[in-house]
């Protein structure tokens, strides 16, 4: 018989994926000062394309003394049902400004996303 192709992982051909997500922002803008939690509701909403989806989680890159905790509002995703929307809760030890870049995980493979939280969490008193 021949080999049949696998779409199990993401297949990218130039840009054009057979299986992809698109986001439906670049960017959030965080604002708020260190040791406070700044909670965003459906800050990201995901859809996915080309197939079912499992083991749907997202990581933030580490930065040192920031926490950010994100929640699903689905780990599965499939042609009728293709829309996940992910809420943010945030916390900075710190004073921090600047992107944090995110990443899209699946059973079926990894997307590296270009979307990101710009988060401007500074202490502002007034003297």
């Amino acid at each position: 018989g021949g080999e049949h192709p696998t779409y199990n992982n993401l297949t990218v051909q130039g840009d054009f994926s057979i299986r992809g997500i698109d986001i439906n922002r670049g960017y959030v803008y965080i604002n708020g000062h260190p040791a406070e939690t700044v909670t965003f509701d459906d800050a990201f909403t995901f859809y996915f394309k080309g197939g079912n989806y499992s083991g749907i989680n997202v990581t933030f890159d580490e930065v040192e003394g920031l926490e950010v905790i994100s929640s699903l509002s689905d780990t599965t995703a499939n042609p009728v049902n293709n829309t996940v929307s992910m809420s943010l809760q945030v916390t900075s030890r710190d004073a921090i400004k600047g992107r944090i870049y995110f990443t899209v995980s699946t059973t079926e493979g990894v997307v590296v996303s270009s979307s990101y939280i710009y988060l401007d969490m500074r202490f502002r008193t007034s003297k």
